[in-house]
């Protein structure tokens, strides 16, 4: 972009297509400092380039550069990394709070010189683990366990999230964050945000 006014954004298309001067809202957007309260983000888009070149529209391959009708404050120093951006009331809720089913892996090796194998035990309360939905990375602490293998997961932080999406869940092994199986039935705690700026 030789002529920046904006706030600049990058990323990748995940389905459909975003045209040049449409207006979008970026979500979770503004979180309170509690993480109960968050402010969505309306803007429009005025510049998109595509591997240094100006396009039209985004489509679903390679990372996008998008300029938008934002302050620059917003968007310095990763503020919206792991935000989704989309046209108004496309995009999915936003969760603080996560259910799920658990199918662990029974054991795993770890990479070192003799292959070592660890037999995996349950997801324990106030386990720090991270959930992969969609190329998005969830930290959260396990809250409560409930019947047949169902975690309740308090995040972090807000995530605006697909939870239809598959779901990856990494542990720590020997103080390494390794893949240790799958999370299955997705509930979500959603927050609620009819406050935009």
């Amino acid at each position: 972009l030789d002529k920046i006014k904006g706030g600049v954004v990058g990323g990748y298309i995940n389905n459909g297509f975003i045209p040049n001067n449409t207006n979008i809202c970026i979500k979770p957007g503004l979180i309170s400092k509690d993480n109960k309260k968050i402010f969505s983000i309306k803007s429009s888009i005025i510049n998109i380039q595509s591997d240094k070149s100006p396009v039209n529209y985004c489509l679903p391959q390679g990372i996008n550069g998008i300029e938008l009708s934002l302050d620059p404050y917003f968007t310095s120093d990763n503020k919206l990394r792991g935000h989704i951006l989309g046209p108004p009331h496309s995009l999915p809720p936003v969760y603080n709070k996560i259910g799920f089913k658990f199918d662990g892996l029974k054991k795993i090796f770890v990479n070192t010189y003799n292959q070592k194998e660890v037999i995996m035990k349950s997801l324990a309360i106030n386990e720090s683990i991270i959930l992969s939905i969609n190329s998005i990375f969830i930290n959260g602490l396990i809250t409560n366990i409930g019947k047949n293998n169902f975690y309740l997961l308090k995040l972090s932080a807000p995530k605006c999230l697909d939870l239809n999406d598959n779901t990856v869940v990494f542990r720590q092994i020997n103080n390494r964050w390794m893949v240790s199986g799958f999370a299955n039935n997705l509930i979500g705690s959603s927050i609620s945000s009819d406050t935009f700026i």
